[in-house]
């Protein structure tokens, strides 16, 4: 049996999407004014709180001992908790693991035991051997052995290594 860790931005909230109205292309995708995605966020972070979720959030729902890493300035940490109580629900039902960099996060992944997985839509980590990628436009050239198209993919994922 193995433990799933879940990223929040791009795995369970759609804040690119709901920002731009649109699926990223890219990850560091710009405003249609050119305004950069993350100055947008920091000038108008109610958007944090009104993103709705992803549609692989219905199946990790399901997941025992829910545990999300996720990588959020300090300005966003409210409007992220406000967001969790409102479609994941209350603290104690899941557990948030804060850090300051990517790489940090896949570190802590790294150094859990062999059979731990991150599902994640970053695309520039250095290991993809413990990631199962969320699929996106902005992430296709990242080599990961295990990506997901569709909710029933991370379903049959989670049954696949015993999570479910």
């Amino acid at each position: 049996m193995a433990f799933v860790y879940f990223d929040l931005d791009g795995v369970m909230r759609n804040l690119g999407k709901h920002v731009l109205g649109r699926t990223p292309q890219a990850y560091d995708d710009t405003m249609p004014d050119g305004m950069p995605f993350m100055d947008y966020v920091n000038a108008n972070l109610h958007v944090l709180e009104d993103a709705p979720p992803t549609a692989l959030l219905p199946i990790i729902l399901t997941v025992p001992r829910l545990c999300i890493l996720t990588v959020q300035p300090e300005a966003w940490k409210p409007y992220t908790r406000r967001w969790l109580a409102k479609h994941v629900g209350r603290e104690g039902l899941y557990h948030v693991m804060w850090f300051d960099n990517p790489e940090d996060k896949l570190k802590f992944v790294m150094t859990r035991n062999e059979k731990v997985w991150l599902v994640e839509d970053y695309p520039f980590f250095t290991d993809y051997s413990r990631i199962a990628l969320v699929d996106w436009p902005y992430n296709r050239r990242a080599m990961a052995i295990n990506r997901f198209r569709s909710p029933m993919d991370l379903h049959k994922f989670l049954l696949r290594e015993k999570v479910l």
